[in-house]
């Protein structure tokens, strides 16, 4: 079986309980090499659960969890998945770090496994990449929040990853800005990397992605964005299709 028949994650009967509550349940789902799939849901919904599941930093109560075909908790290829959770800038203007600095902590314990020379040339491809290499030296403070969240994806391309995982990235954006965010996920998955992205925005999430992925603490639907018009699917991810679909307008 070749790379490309071979699932990058994939779930069994996935279920995740806190407490007495049962936050994610029956969920059973695979993504393979070059899929781009939008993660929808109402909040509380489990969006941000399965995606903590998938990185290895929440057990499952019930069901299997593969990540390139491991337990996410005993997985050792980092190098291989990129990750921006949410809210993973606090916006301090007097935070010290520069954009360089933020990107080469991409690395983690992976830097001894690269030269210096290699080091560099993935950090100028990645800072390339999300175009914010004009801003290398700034402090991450001191960016618009379009220019901080590129930094970031920045940080997690570093190690040239297969896997790039995004929780809530357009939060507190402009429209600007967003249209170059999407334009560079494009860009990323025509080169082949495959993106997974949790997103409140239906209608953007629809038009940029592959497929889509639609939880309300089980998977309601996964296919490719023409089956949310579907009768129901709406009703029964978000309980009455009331939802924020076109920022901030709600339909």
């Amino acid at each position: 079986m070749s790379l490309v028949d071979t699932p990058l994650v994939t779930a069994h009967d996935l279920g995740f309980r806190h407490g007495e509550a049962s936050v994610l349940s029956s969920v059973s789902f695979e993504i393979f090499l070059g899929d781009y799939v939008g993660i929808l849901g109402a909040n509380g919904s489990g969006k941000t659960t399965l995606i903590k599941l998938i990185v290895g930093l929440l057990e499952p109560s019930s069901g299997k969890i593969e990540l390139f075909g491991d337990d996410p908790r005993v997985f050792r290829g980092w190098d291989q998945v990129g990750y921006v959770p949410q809210h993973v800038f606090k916006n301090d203007q007097n935070f010290p770090a520069t954009v360089e600095e933020i990107v080469a902590s991409g690395f983690g314990r992976d830097e001894r496994r690269l030269s210096v020379p290699e080091r560099r040339s993935c950090m100028e491809q990645a800072l390339e990449s999300a175009r914010v290499a004009h801003v290398r030296h700034r402090r991450i403070g001191e960016l618009s929040g379009g220019e901080q969240q590129r930094a970031f994806i920045a940080r997690a391309l570093a190690t040239r990853p297969q896997l790039l995982i995004l929780d809530e990235p357009t939060t507190g954006i402009d429209r600007t800005s967003e249209r170059e965010f999407y334009a560079l996920l494009k860009r990323l998955n025509d080169d082949g990397m495959t993106i997974l992205l949790i997103s409140h925005d239906l209608d953007a999430v629809a038009r940029e992605v592959k497929q889509v992925m639609c939880l309300n603490r089980t998977l309601v639907y996964f296919g490719a964005p023409e089956g949310l018009h579907h009768p129901g699917t709406l009703e029964t991810m978000y309980g009455d299709g009331k939802q924020v679909l076109f920022h901030g307008h709600e339909h």
